[in-house]
């Protein structure tokens, strides 16, 4: 008969411990303050470049982004970007 202390036996139905947390994988913040005018403005641009902010920031400062269905790095290739 258990103590009021002893440990429990271990559940063999108990389910997997998590894999550990990969930080370096996981997204960054990236925070900055704008005036109202500002905020409205750079938004109104981004727009236009891609529905997504992430999307339209990154393609607006010409940094290659994954292929959603690859996974590989590419360079926006639309034309008149530069590569």
């Amino acid at each position: 008969m258990p103590t009021p202390h002893s440990p429990s036996p271990p559940n063999p139905t108990s389910p997997a411990p998590p894999e550990p947390i990969h930080r370096a994988t996981l997204p960054h913040a990236l925070t900055f303050f704008l005036t109202v005018a500002q905020r409205r403005a750079v938004l109104k641009s981004l727009r236009r470049l891609h529905r997504s902010r992430e999307a339209a920031l990154l393609r607006a400062l010409d940094i290659p982004t994954p292929d959603p269905t690859t996974g590989v790095r590419r360079a926006d290739t639309r034309p008149g970007r530069r590569t």
